[in-house]
């Protein structure tokens, strides 16, 4: 490429490089290399801020996924606990008319469902649990025809009704009452 060494030593002095076997290292000034530095440093600076705010959107997801994961879990357990109740009956010793309590038998046993500072408390003797958060109204309906329910209305705007099923007694109670007023017995 190069015919002679006076070649070769204006090709160093016009490009700045300094030959260490074969290789090329070309020389850069303290500006140049602390502009680089900079650089580099708000790079790896805005590459670092991605990351922790990719992290954050990601836990941020994860935590409203635990907290819906857990209104649901709740609402099961509500549905479990009213649907295997032997009976469900108004409480009316509540001293606040926001609060109200539901008595919950079952076995011969009995719990309360509370509506209590927009919280759904489950409480058995000592045991006290949190079934739901955002309620805003906890009502039982009572029907003469068909099943009784229970209402929770949310602060949301909606509202789930659970069923209080008959148990065994009742049912048979109201066979019995069925089969003997189909029997018309006359009076001689």
């Amino acid at each position: 490429m190069f015919s002679n060494s006076s070649n070769i030593s204006c090709f160093r002095k016009q490009y700045g490089a300094r030959s260490l076997g074969n290789s090329l290292l070309y020389g850069s000034t303290l500006v140049e290399v602390l502009i680089m530095m900079l650089v580099s440093g708000i790079v790896l600076l805005v590459v670092m801020d991605g990351l922790l705010l990719f992290f954050r959107l990601q836990t941020r997801q994860m935590e409203t996924l635990f907290v819906s994961g857990l209104s649901l879990n709740g609402l099961y357990r509500t549905e479990q606990l009213i649907s295997s109740a032997d009976s469900v009956i108004k409480d009316h010793c509540c001293l606040d008319k926001k609060d109200t309590s539901l008595q919950i038998w079952r076995n011969g046993r009995m719990s309360t469902l509370q509506h209590s500072d927009s919280v759904l408390l489950f409480r058995d003797n000592i045991f006290i649990d949190t079934l739901l958060h955002g309620v805003s109204a906890l009502n039982l309906m009572r029907y003469d025809i068909g099943v009784d329910s229970v209402s929770i209305y949310f602060s949301a705007g909606v509202t789930v009704r659970f069923p209080v099923l008959l148990s065994a007694w009742n049912h048979y109670r109201i066979k019995m009452r069925d089969n003997e007023d189909g029997y018309e017995y006359k009076e001689k």
